[in-house]
């Protein structure tokens, strides 16, 4: 009877989708080699209907009231079930007992491994994904005082619309040249939207209609071509063919409720990682094979290209027996040091299973290891992968190549390869379902949330996490609530001997480490050559015309403070509101060289690593307008640095602009000449660098206690802000 019911599940399925009525189906059995005919039944169809209905209502309560439903208490439907181990799980970090359950010593067999603390773990990270699928939830139809933007995207091929609607224009979109729309998108779902032809994002948005010809998308804001000027962006939005993609993160609390509850089921490979995650174990470490004759160190010891510290973490991943921590501050070279890593452990004939929770921070490191001739498989959709690496992506393009004809050869091929390279959501591929690893190596683990971490670990023996946790946490809604605390921050507050840092970085020079090293670092940041300390910027004119408009103030009251800050003290502060960030800005400030000028000329001053102007004398007030902020005399500011910058002989491409607010950067982008000038919100320049940075922090207001800000009280953004420029950060900041 189940496996009747699937099938006519099925039949329902491909019913919705292909919009044509399907009442039949077959059945086959593998392992007999038997198959039957399912005629859908309108009796069989309402139960299934029903049931399907309780279900959503349980799940719903379970939810909103953390409370699960009772079990059924059958010992004979239940020994069967394959749920038996989730359930009783779940029903025993819910209070419940072999009593509750009606199992008795069957479900004390299946539960006997779990403690209290492993309950109470289960339950705050089930309720930490709940609450953030909730937060996600956004209702998909917004009114106009809402300010959402909703496009009209055509089906690729159909005959063009020139008219525009009330709510938008009719935009192409990539799309099948069938009739029907062969796609599995529904109203209300998060998508993705990219240009065909540069396969950059460009935003994000929620389906609000779908049809044979067209999908309609709801936008927080008015869309834009990356380089594309203000006068010509209405034509090259309708000349672009786009690519509309479901947004993978919103599917990922599915993943994310598999990956916790394999942690606690009753296998010795769950057993480990809840030891080292659950229990925090210290990890252990060989402190024996520094002193052996193994080829893997020697080959590290001699890599001249490789610093003390990268030498250092290398060794500290041969020496781990569970796990080891690799804190790769801004700058200093944490990819080549993985890929020197990656080869260390081949020399050692390891096995090793790469991952990241974004596409391109795993293809970053493919593309290292394909210079140094490593042989890897790449398991993702074909498409999302980074075109250099394409070749090694199981596809119908490189299984061909591959001379790939069947599963045998698949098996072959990854019993073949050492190194396999996928995304932490993507570790559910049936590619992987039998395939076990020595090493587990993960990226950007501290932007990586916890329960998408765990997935790749239960892969490998040992695993080794990479990033920085002074930098940008998890991009989550329920951060305050604890889901924002990645693995990597986790482990390594509990066990900071497990850490390896990485402190020479090669972007910043003196001045502008410093300034970071102050604020965030507490001094262990260092330059990695002379030559990266003393970079200067290359004006091929020194010569300004600099002019502001003060709306009427008066230019002789235009006192802007540009501080030059250096030699930093030796302390860590880490600002948890604006109010403090001032003070901590106060403060360094009083032990530096400040001046105090009537015009902005030093700003292009080459001597001068880091400038702060301080716009308190100016009328900088901040704009709001329901949730957005902005600030037009800070925008105006950047504007006019940035065309002095220029003239003076700095090429576009080198400058960059970073606030936090979405509303600033698109003022900014409007008034700006010079579209090669990137500029985005913190967030988005996180792993990007540029000689030149230019900040507006955008938060003035008249009454200083009442300026509260969630994104400018984050250290954290406030840390890859600061840490972006190369040789030049321009800072423009209300300070009193």
């Amino acid at each position: 009877m189940e496996h009747t019911a699937q099938v006519t599940l099925y039949t329902l399925l491909m019913s919705d989708r292909y919009q044509k009525h399907i009442d039949t189906g077959l059945l086959c059995y593998l392992q007999s080699d038997q198959t039957q005919g399912v005629a859908v039944r309108r009796s069989d169809l309402v139960g299934i209907i029903m049931r399907r209905n309780e279900l959503a209502n349980d799940i719903l309560k379970a939810s909103r009231t953390q409370v699960l439903p009772p079990m059924l208490k059958s010992q004979s439907m239940c020994r069967g079930c394959r749920h038996l181990n989730v359930c009783t799980i779940y029903h025993k970090a819910h209070g419940g007992s072999s009593g509750s359950s009606g199992l008795g010593d069957l479900f004390d067999s299946n539960t006997h491994h779990l403690t209290n603390a492993h309950a109470a773990f289960l339950r705050l990270w089930d309720w930490l994904i709940d609450l953030e699928a909730k937060e996600m939830q956004l209702p998909y139809s917004k009114s106009k005082k809402d300010n959402r933007f909703v496009y009209h995207f055509l089906r690729n091929g159909l005959p063009s619309l020139s008219e525009r609607t009330s709510n938008g224009d009719f935009l192409n979109a990539a799309s099948s040249p069938t009739k029907e729309v062969d796609c599995a998108l529904r109203c209300g779902d998060f998508v993705i939207l990219s240009s065909e032809s540069s396969h950059l994002p460009v935003a994000s948005g929620i389906v609000t209609d779908i049809s044979h010809s067209h999908v309609s998308v709801s936008f927080s804001k008015l869309l834009r071509l990356p380089g594309s000027s203000p006068s010509s962006e209405a034509s090259h939005l309708l000349e672009e063919i786009w690519r509309v993609d479901k947004d993978e993160f919103m599917t990922s609390f599915s993943v994310m409720r598999l990956n916790l509850v394999q942690l606690f089921l009753q296998s010795a490979q769950a057993a480990h990682v809840r030891k080292m995650i659950v229990d925090l174990e210290a990890p252990r470490f060989d402190k024996g094979c520094i002193l052996s004759q193994d080829p893997a160190i020697s080959y590290v010891l001699s890599q001249r290209n490789l610093n003390v510290d990268q030498r250092q973490a290398i060794l500290k991943i041969l020496a781990a027996k569970d796990y080891a921590l690799i804190l790769g501050m801004p700058g200093t070279g944490k990819t080549s040091t993985m890929v020197h890593a990656v080869k260390a452990l081949l020399i050692r004939g390891a096995s090793i299973l790469l991952t990241s929770y974004t596409n391109s921070a795993v293809d970053n490191l493919l593309v290292k290891l394909k210079a140094q001739n490593i042989d890897f498989l790449r398991i993702g959709r074909h498409e999302a992968v980074h075109e250099e690496v394409r070749g090694h992506c199981f596809s119908v393009v490189s299984m061909t190549e591959m001379n790939i004809q069947s599963v045998e050869d698949i098996k072959l091929r990854l019993d073949q390869v050492k190194v396999v390279a996928v995304t932490c959501l993507g570790i559910t591929s049936p590619l992987l379902a039998n395939k076990r690893f020595d090493v587990c190596i993960m990226d950007e683990a501290g932007q990586t949330t916890l329960p998408v971490s765990l997935g790749p670990l239960m892969f490998a023996s040992k695993f080794v996490l990479v990033g920085d946790h002074y930098q940008l946490p998890p991009l989550v809604k329920a951060r305050e609530n604890g889901m924002g605390v990645s693995l990597f921050c986790r482990l390594s507050e509990a066990h900071p001997q497990a850490i390896s840092a990485l402190q020479s970085q090669y972007r910043m020079c003196q001045g502008i480490m410093e300034l970071s090293n102050a604020l965030i670092y507490g001094d262990r940041l260092r330059c990695g050559s002379p030559e990266i300390a003393n970079a200067k910027l290359d004006f091929f004119k020194f010569k300004v015309s600099f002019v502001v408009d003060t709306g009427g103030y008066g230019y002789q009251n235009l006192l802007t403070q540009l501080v030059h800050l250096s030699s930093a003290s030796m302390f860590q502060i880490h600002p948890s509101s604006v109010f403090q960030f001032q003070i901590v800005l106060r403060e360094f400030i009083k032990s530096k060289v400040c001046l105090v000028i009537h015009d902005l000329q030093v700003v292009l001053n080459p001597t001068k690593p880091v400038i702060f102007i301080n716009t308190d004398a100016l009328p900088a007030f901040e704009a709001r307008d329901h949730k957005i902020v902005n600030n037009p005399m800070e925008a105006h500011i950047i504007v006019q640095v940035v065309e002095e910058l220029v003239n003076s002989g700095i090429k576009e491409e080198d400058i960059g602009v970073i606030t936090p607010y979405n509303s600033q950067a698109e003022i900014i982008r409007l008034s700006i000449n010079h579209t090669s000038v990137e500029i985005h919100t913190i967030d988005k320049y996180q792993g990007r660098d540029k000689d030149c940075i230019l900040v507006s922090f955008v938060r003035s207001t008249e009454n200083p206690r009442n300026c509260s800000s969630s994104l400018l009280g984050d250290w954290h953004r406030i840390n890859v802000a600061l840490t972006r420029a190369k040789v030049r950060i321009t800072l423009v900041f209300w300070l009193d």
